[in-house]
């Protein structure tokens, strides 16, 4: 119909004039900004062999295989500005193509270009793109948690791959965390609503699996990070208040929201139409997707108002 090559012809100028507007940026190599600048000052004093030794100095920490494998580039096009971010800028364009999958395949939308649009110009995207920070690998590495579980469900993946992937998830991207226990809650439950016993002894075992990595990974490099006095009262400020106990809870939850609101660099009349019209039409479909989603954030504001995350 015309009417769809024009919603999809606007839609991938809409993409490509982001592309474009995150490539510029990305090609000023703007020097690095304080945030940066701290990670950078531990990253680039260690090689190879010592990268994740210790701690990194000045409160700073990332993922261990996001450090290794930005270290890889910096020893390939050595250390510059332009090499500790080209990792966020490939996962921004990843990130992209995933978007689409995951908007065609698993919610069968019919204008996915449109939600990729939508997504590409958020500002938080674009600016994290361009950053030495582990954020946009963040992104890319929540939706491949997302998006190969789909990859389960039609059986082009089988569990144990699955579970091995996500056992190296966990050391890629801490949020990662949560929708892999998404994912694992919901298909356990499934299991013992259709009385699979056989899956969730797998599921089970796959849960316990992935626990041990994220052990591992806790002792091994995320400890002293929890344990940082300074951490422990950045989270505190920023706990999400999952249950509201008092008018200071009610004006956290509205500053925190109001936040998250302004980092989408949308309209927060538009913002909310969506937000209510998606949580109307997940719940009419109820499909699994939706279910692990919500899940998945449950579990991320869970561990903030523990003041964990």
């Amino acid at each position: 119909m015309m009417r769809d090559k024009w919603i999809n012809s606007i839609a991938f100028l809409l993409i490509g004039f982001s592309i474009v507007i995150v490539a510029l940026l990305y090609l000023t190599d703007r020097s690095l900004w304080i945030d940066e600048a701290m990670l950078a000052y531990s990253f680039t004093e260690r090689n190879l062999t010592n990268l994740v030794n210790s701690p990194f100095a000045l409160n700073q920490s990332a993922p261990v295989l996001y450090l290794y494998l930005v270290k890889l580039i910096t020893m390939i096009f050595k250390t510059s500005a332009f090499s500790l971010r080209i990792f966020s800028f490939s996962a921004y364009l990843i990130s992209l193509y995933l978007i689409y999958l995951i908007a065609k395949d698993l919610f069968k939308l019919k204008y996915p270009l449109l939600v990729v649009a939508f997504c590409a110009n958020m500002r938080i995207l674009i600016y994290y793109a361009n950053e030495f920070k582990p954020y946009m690998s963040d992104v890319m590495v929540v939706l491949l948690v997302l998006y190969l579980y789909h990859r389960y469900v039609i059986k082009k993946l089988k569990l144990y791959q699955l579970i091995i992937i996500y056992m190296l998830f966990i050391w890629l991207s801490n949020p990662a965390l949560f929708f892999i226990g998404g994912v694992l809650a919901y298909e356990f439950f499934n299991s013992l609503y259709h009385k699979d016993h056989q899956r969730s002894k797998q599921v089970i075992l796959g849960g316990v699996l992935v626990l041990v990595s994220f052990v591992s990974y806790y002792f091994f490099w995320l400890k002293a990070t929890a344990n940082d006095p300074y951490m422990i009262s950045f989270w505190a400020y920023h706990r999400f208040p999952l249950l509201l106990t008092d008018f200071a809870d009610l004006y956290k939850l509205l500053r925190l929201s109001g936040a998250l609101i302004a980092d989408m660099s949308y309209n927060i009349v538009l913002i909310s139409i969506l937000i209510i019209a998606g949580g109307i039409i997940s719940i009419y479909q109820t499909s699994r997707y939706h279910i692990i989603i919500y899940l998945s954030i449950f579990l991320a504001l869970l561990a903030s108002y523990l003041g964990k995350y």
